[in-house]
């Protein structure tokens, strides 16, 4: 009888009803991922959240399946599903509140309070009486209905967000086509170097007090020109980026509607890259050195991507990792310093050592390595030792990255100096590697934010932020095409005039800035980088 009435009790609660599923848990688990991408639509394109999304939903699957098993009840478990996933994915918002406040020991003290805090919640949960249980499918209903809604309202912007940015491939239109078959054998390899926010001489003496002189000197003696009135064409990675790939300015590339903050455009024009894709249609092989702000279009029509193995994970999911109690775990068993200073530092380390083993690849090819340094974070000495971190990693820059103006100072002077020892160490071995006839081109992007202000213009030097460090190997007397004033927006003009006989001329060389808030609406600050 007494096994008769157990087989009575296990009837009742399992109760599997449609109305009573716990679905709340799967909309939690996708929330987070659906939430950042709305936030970042304009930056980025849908399919890059598809990863993080599958992941979430599986997780959330795997986290109830297993606390039904230990709980044996279909509604406890959810609400104890929820209560850990609201936990996980809302750690890196509150820690990211009070980091500035905890320096070394915030993680130490807030895993285990939060953790702690949540398992509390559970354990109440669980322990309460047949009246609360009660009220807990009623309840569980009304948190399905709300979950949804949020979901839903979120599903239906980033819809739009999707249907906004649909467009035919740019490529297509604005891409070179091959005057004349390719002679091979004659072709130069092209090594396209971006040091980030790397600023010129004249304003890294002014501002950080370091001479580059030694520096520029030497790398004068390997056969570089170095332009000493360089400047950027604009202020931010990816407006740069889509003007010198397509060798033209922005405001030519596209009709472009001042009053918008839509980034798209500008990817889709990253991802035409008219420059590489004349190139690739010569013949030559697209090669890639990807960093944390390299992006699906930069990557589009690339023949291989080069990243040390599982070091280099999408910006989106860098992101959305941050956010979690991953950090925390991470942060802890690294001594306190979030994980991603260290997948940082081993890209950029990678980036450089890499690079001049390429040049052992068959020819011809066009190499693109992007490198995120000097630009924050500020991970490394003159010396290249490790300069730990305690908060968040922030990719920012300027007014937006939080740095203190005494501690930017300190930081990028030193990481510059790493930079430019590792931009020698570079190019010395790249040089015994590279045939004799390869094209080298280094430069920022941009120039330092020390004094960068994106919404206030009275707060920021242009002059500071859109001059750079620019410098050219070129064989068979391309130097004699240079200037010191050209800008970068006019390199693959000079690669195709000179090395390919196309009829094409330099352009004037502008700068422009605009807010970070209205990214084209631009203003002519080229008087102030001269």
């Amino acid at each position: 009888m007494a096994k008769k009435g157990k087989n009575k009790k296990a009837v009742k609660k399992n109760n599997f009803d449609a109305a009573g599923l716990p679905l709340h848990v799967l909309f939690l688990a996708i929330f987070p991922v659906i939430f950042l991408y709305t936030v970042n639509a304009k930056e980025m394109y849908f399919s890059t959240l598809l990863p993080s999304a599958a992941a979430a939903i599986a997780a959330g699957a795997l986290i109830f399946i297993a606390a039904l098993l230990i709980i044996k009840d279909i509604i406890k478990a959810g609400f104890a599903s929820s209560i850990i996933l609201l936990w996980f994915f809302s750690y890196g918002h509150i820690y990211g509140l009070i980091s500035p406040f905890t320096g070394t020991w915030g993680h130490y003290v807030m895993l285990p309070v939060t953790l702690l805090a949540a398992g509390a919640a559970v354990f109440f949960m669980l322990k309460a009486g047949k009246k609360v249980s009660e009220q807990l499918k009623e309840f569980n209903m009304w948190i399905n209905y709300i979950t949804f809604a949020l979901v839903f309202l979120l599903s239906v912007q980033s819809a739009m967000s999707v249907i906004n940015h649909e467009k035919q491939d740019v490529a297509a239109g604005i891409t070179a086509r091959p005057s004349a078959p390719a002679d091979y054998e004659k072709l130069p390899d092209i090594y396209y170097i971006v040091v980030d926010a790397h600023g010129r001489s004249d304003y890294l003496k002014k501002v950080f007090g370091y001479d580059d002189s030694a520096f520029r000197r030497e790398m004068k003696e390997l056969g570089f020109y170095i332009p000493e009135r360089a400047h950027s064409n604009y202020p931010a990675t990816l407006l740069s980026f889509a003007s010198f790939l397509n060798y033209d300015y922005l405001d030519v590339i596209n009709k472009l509607d001042r009053r918008s903050d839509d980034l798209v455009t500008v990817k889709d024009d990253i991802k035409a890259k008219k420059g590489i894709q004349y190139l690739k249609d010569k013949g030559y092989t697209f090669i890639i050195f990807p960093s944390a702000f390299t992006t699906n279009a930069m990557k589009a029509g690339a023949d291989y991507i080069i990243t040390p193995h599982g070091l280099n994970p999408e910006e989106f999911e860098q992101v959305l990792s941050k956010t979690t109690a991953l950090s925390g775990m991470l942060a802890v068993a690294g001594g306190g310093e979030p994980p991603e200073y260290g997948v940082e530092r081993k890209t950029i380390l990678y980036d450089f050592n890499e690079l001049p083993e390429i040049a052992k690849m068959a020819s011809p090819k066009i190499v693109l390595d992007y490198i995120v340094c000097p630009h924050p974070p500020f991970i490394f000495n003159r010396d290249g030792k490790n300069v730990k971190n305690t908060g968040p990693i922030d990719l920012s820059d300027g007014a937006h990255c939080g740095i203190p103006h005494d501690k930017y100072l300190e930081g990028y002077a030193e990481q510059v100096m790493f930079t430019d020892k590792m931009i020698l160490e570079t190019v010395k071995k790249l040089e015994q590697n590279m045939r004799k006839n390869s094209i080298i081109i280094i430069h920022g992007d941009h120039g330092d934010g020390a004094n960068l202000d994106w919404e206030d213009l009275s707060k920021t030097d242009f002059g500071e932020r859109l001059s750079i460090f620019l410098a050219y190997y070129l064989p068979d007397g391309g130097d004699k095409m240079l200037y010191p004033s050209i800008s970068p927006v006019n390199n693959f003009r000079l690669i195709l005039k000179k090395y390919f006989n196309e009829k094409i001329g330099f352009l004037p060389d502008r700068s422009y800035f605009s807010k970070w808030s209205k990214p084209y609406d631009f203003i002519d600050v080229t008087k102030y980088t001269q």
